[in-house]
């Protein structure tokens, strides 16, 4: 006897047998994947589209030794700049991998990594050459995301991987420099730079190009007599306009094209923009957003935090 499945409905109730229903079923299946089979250029997943040739070039620049020995490294001596990579046409750099070793574990800190997009004279990109990659407050913490990765190489030798994935195009040109503005002695960098190359005019017209800056103020300066919002609670220090306000820390107010009041993102407290809950105290890393320092001295709100969001 073949059993039946029973289905309410507000008509009635339906009775189709579990074969027929099960024959239904497989017949959807075959027909939904009918396209897929049928073109083979469908893609549902991360490694569908990698046996598809794309009309690019793909290469690397790095350190390796010219003469064929083992010497896979460069020196930058104090107050020099060194250029890494310097390419002409149309490309996209898709991997920056560096380590590096020095008796200054501050060295991430003293070294300024600068990237110049298609001939400019102002570089896009200037930041010290940890924080580009995670490492915001000199010696390395280690975490993995989904774009920029730091990890572990020999235990005890300050010796470990930094490693972007960001994919940062060009239309003409590329360049980009190490300064070792710190002066720090004895400095050694092993590196890599993966990229592809494109006809010219490849790349579509709305490509953007990367862009990263660094600032620092050891202390936010604020006039005299105006309160300030630090803690849940204080409701005294009411602030609506952007007057005295430091970019990032604090309640976020992003402000795009001349907003003032209200901010176009208005935001809750920092924590929240990278996905935290209020105030943590344990941390944690994942693919898009982590808390991967949190020091937490010196009672509530104290210490060095370090955090990411893509």
């Amino acid at each position: 006897m073949t059993s039946l499945v029973q289905q309410q409905s507000h008509e009635g109730v339906v009775y189709i047998s579990r074969l027929s229903l099960l024959l239904l079923l497989l017949v959807l299946v075959a027909r939904s994947s009918l396209p897929a089979q049928k073109g083979c250029a469908k893609q549902g997943g991360p490694l569908d589209g990698l046996f598809l040739l794309k009309d690019s070039k793909t290469s690397r620049i790095s350190s390796y030794d010219r003469g064929g020995a083992n010497h896979d490294w460069i020196t930058i001596a104090p107050g020099e700049t060194q250029t890494l990579f310097d390419i002409s046409g149309t490309g996209a750099i898709r991997r920056f991998y560096v380590t590096t070793i020095a008796p200054d574990r501050m060295r991430y800190r003293k070294l300024v990594l600068r990237m110049y997009w298609d001939g400019e004279k102002e570089p896009s990109v200037e930041v010290p050459l940890g924080d580009f990659f995670g490492a915001g407050l000199g010696p390395l913490r280690y975490f993995r995301s989904l774009v920029v990765n730091l990890n572990l190489g020999l235990r005890g030798w300050d010796f470990d991987g930094l490693v972007s994935y960001f994919p940062m195009p060009f239309h003409k040109a590329a360049r980009v420099t190490l300064e070792n503005d710190g002066k720090v002695p004895d400095f050694r960098l092993w590196y890599h730079i993966d990229f592809e190359q494109y006809p010219e005019g490849a790349l579509p017209s709305n490509a953007g190009t990367f862009h990263a800056q660094w600032r620092r103020v050891a202390r936010t300066p604020v006039r005299a007599g105006i309160p300030q919002n630090t803690t849940s609670g204080n409701d005294e220090a009411q602030h609506t306009t952007g007057e005295d306000n430091y970019v990032i820390l604090g309640d976020d107010m992003i402000c795009v094209d001349g907003a003032k009041s209200p901010p176009t993102y208005p935001g809750t407290g920092h924590e929240e923009v990278f996905n935290a809950g209020c105030s943590p105290d344990a941390e944690f890393w994942g693919p898009y957003t982590g808390f991967y320092l949190i020091e937490n001295l010196n009672g509530n709100f104290g210490g060095k935090n370090q955090m990411y969001r893509f």
